[in-house]
């Protein structure tokens, strides 16, 4: 894995996103993970996520990643931590910066999915998110992904979508850090609708129609 991204390095490229970067190393005795509740009767989703995640070699391999990184001039990388449902630890997520300056540059918060609309709310997680990154680090945002439905679509359509749209571009692009724009988002692209027979997202597939899958919020801009 180190060689292909010096492999990329070498070409130039900017940097990197790295896919659950919390699930890299299991439990050096592959222990199973006992069952509980879950958000759908998936067998990932009945489980407690004790032995597949969050093992301590994952930072161990995070500060020799941003050793490596750091070799090579004004490049950068960002980290999504997978967290139990709904999308919210960012306790956990900041620990992947480490000290600030030895492991993950930026690391995606998600506090702001699948939560209702509320100023208060909002405030709340913007300030409890920025005292979480590390003095040394610095803070990025997220109001929209590919595996979340579009924050238009979220936050319903009437009369006030667009108006709501815009306060959240106001404070995804003002708030201190980097804002991470998702594919149409920036012109308040919803949800696409998909009929079943073009579905090719697994999940949507198999809950259909309980739930849509996410080929939803992955439709082209």
């Amino acid at each position: 894995m180190f060689a292909m991204i010096l492999f990329w390095l070498d070409k130039g490229v900017d940097g990197f996103r790295l896919d659950v970067c919390n699930y890299y190393f299991k439990d050096a005795l592959f222990s199973d993970n006992p069952f509980g509740l879950g958000p759908s009767p998936r067998l990932y989703d009945v489980q407690k996520h004790l032995y597949d995640r969050n093992q301590p070699e994952t930072h161990a391999v995070l500060r020799e990643f941003r050793t490596l990184l750091d070799s090579y001039s004004d490049r950068m990388a960002v980290g999504e931590v997978s967290v139990a449902s709904p999308l919210e630890n960012p306790e956990l997520q900041s620990d992947f910066y480490g000290n600030g300056d030895d492991e993950l540059p930026l690391v995606f918060d998600f506090s702001y999915m699948n939560k209702k609309w509320g100023a208060a709310f909002f405030f709340e997680r913007m300030h409890r998110w920025d005292a979480l990154v590390p003095r040394k680090a610095w803070p990025c945002h997220v109001l929209n992904n590919h595996d979340q439905s579009r924050s238009i679509s979220r936050y319903g359509s009437g009369v006030d979508a667009l108006k709501k749209a815009k306060v959240l571009a106001a404070m995804l692009i003002t708030q201190r850090g980097n804002p991470f724009i998702y594919n149409g988002e920036e012109i308040g692209m919803p949800d696409g609708t998909i009929p079943y027979r073009r579905l090719r997202d697994p999940v949507g597939r198999h809950y259909w129609p309980l739930h849509p899958g996410r080929n939803p919020e992955r439709t082209p801009m």
